[in-house]
């Protein structure tokens, strides 16, 4: 079986998918459980996955779906204080909530406590209340942003504008908050994407201060600002941005070497009128999975090093014991997504 940390699904009106078509995609591909994300806004409370209501509503589209796929949910967080506190008492009453979720940036969607003060706040706070669960944070500095260089003429004016020295320094900061707040819990840095920022994850577990991990994404191990070279290469736009050939080599050998704790899909589908037309950020990932793990067996990547990124470490940082399902693995469900994002790089 293999889990899936980070995913999009969707849903509430997003025409790009549904949790119910998520979910059989995932099983599809010999996912067993996926991890939602909360930067998804609620059709009534027009607000994202941050209080009892949009868990509630959202955990119960999951529960209708009828999956054997575990469905895991994030409670996002905000600068509010009241608001940090129900999340933990989220956290503590519901067992399909795995964690909480913290956008040091603006991302896709208005989620996000970007200000230096604010997430001192949610560290605070989050001590206060004794959370001892698992942190995930999107880690790019937005005030170290050239928002000025984005051209959606030339995408990989995307990478310059959000360029690797925002991720590193967004490491840097929350790893200092965490360690200056005593927080309890564990820090997990989503979807890392530079060599320097895995660096600063190693350090962190040296001092062994604060229990951290970091998890690598398919598009930053694989795909490099190479493919900003191909046909409508808009689609590529994703955040944190594709980063240079030698970086995502370094990434690679890092999550094989096992500095990088595990694989994370960031599944996030979108139209492919929306890619084009408004140039959002996220690829679709699901539907590759499995050609995902045969192109990193090509890159030398073992069944059980495989077993360790998809599987056991995931279980090991989020303190679960999910068991074995029988999943109804096969079927071709990529024709529903906007488009590949491997396929150039299958031999021929």
């Amino acid at each position: 079986m293999h889990i899936d940390p980070h995913v999009h699904l969707r849903d509430w009106g997003n025409k790009a998918e549904s949790i119910d078509h998520g979910l059989m995609v995932a099983e599809s591909q010999g996912i067993g459980a996926v991890f939602d994300m909360p930067n998804v806004n609620h059709p009534e409370t027009k607000q994202p996955i941050i209080s009892t209501k949009e868990v509630a509503d959202r955990l119960t589209l999951a529960f209708r779906a009828n999956s054997p796929v575990f469905y895991g949910l994030y409670v996002g967080l905000t600068a509010d204080r009241a608001q940090i506190q129900e999340a933990v008492e989220i956290y503590n009453h519901f067992p399909n909530v795995i964690g909480l979720k913290l956008f040091a940036c603006e991302s896709v969607g208005d989620l996000k406590v970007d200000k230096e003060d604010e997430q001192d706040l949610v560290y605070r706070t989050l001590s206060e209340e004794r959370f001892d669960g698992v942190l995930a944070v999107h880690c790019e500095k937005e005030s170290l942003m050239k928002p000025e260089f984005w051209n959606p003429k030339r995408p990989k004016s995307h990478s310059e504008a959000r360029p690797s020295f925002t991720e590193s320094f967004s490491v840097n900061d929350q790893i200092q908050k965490a360690t200056n707040n005593n927080f309890p819990g564990h820090l997990h840095i989503a979807h890392i994407s530079v060599p320097y920022s895995v660096e600063l994850v190693k350090e962190a577990k040296k001092d062994n201060k604060i229990r951290i991990s970091c998890g690598a994404t398919p598009q930053h191990i694989l795909l490099d600002t190479e493919a900003y070279k191909l046909r409508r290469s808009i689609k590529y736009k994703v955040n944190p941005p594709l980063r240079g050939p030698k970086q995502a080599e370094k990434m690679l050998d890092y999550l094989l070497h096992g500095d990088v704790d595990y694989l994370e899909s960031d599944h996030a589908p979108h139209t492919l009128k929306d890619k084009i037309k408004k140039h959002m950020s996220g690829l679709p990932n699901l539907p590759y999975f499995q050609l995902i793990l045969s192109l990193l067996r090509e890159r030398g990547f073992t069944d059980e090093r495989i077993d360790e990124i998809t599987n056991t470490k995931i279980q090991e940082i989020f303190g679960l014991n999910l068991p074995e399902k029988k999943l109804n693995i096969g079927g071709d469900y990529s024709k529903d997504y906007c488009f590949n994002p491997y396929t150039h790089l299958i031999k021929k």
